[in-house]
């Protein structure tokens, strides 16, 4: 059984030969990712399309919208440099 809500994301960081590219569903997956790979900058973010089985850049605001419900992912996200205006 596979469960439809669950939005899948890939986040890429500049300048970085490994540990690049990370996939991940949660708030807290991200949060961890950040905090430990973020040193380069942040490249680009997608969401998975699975009706093409591709990954899609997506919107900073779109993204940040994913995670509104998310206190902690949200209030770290909207002072990150990333997603700052």
């Amino acid at each position: 059984m596979t469960n439809t809500d669950l939005r899948t994301f890939l986040i890429s960081f500049q300048y970085r030969s490994t540990n690049k590219n990370f996939i991940f569903q949660s708030g807290a997956d991200l949060l961890t990712i950040l905090k430990t790979y973020d040193a380069t900058g942040i490249e680009t973010i997608k969401e998975f399309d699975p009706s093409k089985a591709t990954f899609k850049r997506i919107s900073k605001k779109d993204f940040l919208q994913c995670f509104s419900w998310e206190t902690e992912t949200r209030e770290y996200l909207t002072n990150h440099y990333f997603f700052k205006n």
